[in-house]
């Protein structure tokens, strides 16, 4: 089968890895196409432009299936290119311009109908649970990285090391809920706070190997993102809010199981939780090994290959 993954911008490279597991361990053929090149280097096969414009081209024209992996609404015409109506069309979403709670005061696509993603796809999956909502009709597909390919790397450090991913705008709860937290906590105990942002991709994930504690997002979303998988890759223990919600829309998969410390939504709940683990009261030696086998298969390359392999096929 010949699959197309297109992508506006594929922040954090998150169609990148999907891509690679399918390409690694299935027969079929799949390329990844983004449209706007990243700052932060995250890898493509293709990036649009005059000069490969007519191989894209004839890559699109070749496709047993496009897989449009993003927020954007699915298209029969995509930069100009024409795809064929035979193809089947495949969604992926993933990021806060598909979540309903979304500041409206943004040009945001979450404003597009649902129905306009129902209508113009065969099948619609969301990375994270809380977006596949019931009239999406879709499917909770995993974040996907090559996990087992890592290696374990967390040690118990003095002072620990607490890294956090500053969000746009605040979107991630950095300025609601981690500061604040990390204010009131640098009067109890000596602990570093080692902010990931503004790198290249390789050079955040060397910054997560050497964390003791990663937050990942106190935020509405109610799920642990990308982010948090590139440092569970390592055993790093991820503090993330979970929702009810999330849970619920991931039944039936290890998701509801996962070892991610939850906080829950409110500024006094991260505090206790980490005074509770910069005070030793937790056994993070183990929570990182359950972290790490967990990343290892949930999120691992084999698991998610026999997932779209199956998706795939089924159209």
């Amino acid at each position: 089968m010949n699959i197309v993954m297109l992508s506006e911008h594929d922040y954090a490279g998150s169609g990148w890895q999907m891509v690679q597991a399918v390409r690694l361990l299935t027969n079929h053929n799949v390329l990844h196409i983004k449209a706007t090149p990243h700052k932060y280097g995250y890898k493509t096969d293709y990036q649009l432009n005059n000069e490969n414009r007519s191989l894209v081209k004839k890559a699109i024209e070749q496709a047993d299936v496009i897989h449009f992996k993003g927020d954007d609404l699915p298209v029969r015409e995509w930069h100009g290119i024409k795809i064929p109506d035979r193809a089947k069309i495949v969604v992926t979403v993933g990021g806060s311009g598909f979540r309903r709670d979304k500041i409206k005061n943004r040009a945001a696509m979450a404003w597009f109908p649902i129905s306009k993603y129902v209508e113009g796809s065969d099948l619609r999956t969301a990375l994270s649970p809380d977006l596949n909502y019931q009239e999406f009709k879709g499917h909770y597909t995993p974040y996907v990285i090559d996990s087992e390919k890592q290696p374990y790397c967390w040690s118990l450090q003095n002072p620990m090391r607490v890294g956090y991913y500053p969000g746009r705008e605040g979107l991630k709860g950095d300025r609601t809920h981690i500061l604040p937290a990390f204010k009131v906590l640098k009067k109890e105990f000596d602990f570093e706070t080692v902010p990931i942002q503004n790198m290249k991709y390789e050079e955040s994930v060397e910054a997560k190997m050497r964390l003791t504690l990663f937050v990942d997002q106190i935020s509405k979303a109610g799920c642990y993102g990308n982010s948090g998988v590139e440092a569970m890759q390592f055993g790093i223990p991820v503090i993330a809010y979970i929702s009810q919600k999330s849970l619920r829309q991931a039944e039936g998969t290890l998701f509801q199981s996962s070892p991610i410390l939850n906080p829950g939504p409110t500024p006094e709940g991260l505090i206790t939780l980490l005074r509770g683990i910069l005070s030793g009261k937790l056994d993070l030696e183990d929570i990182s090994k359950q972290t790490k086998r967990y990343c290892d298969y949930f999120h691992g390359y084999r698991t998610n290959a026999k997932l779209w392999d199956g998706l795939y096929r089924s159209l």
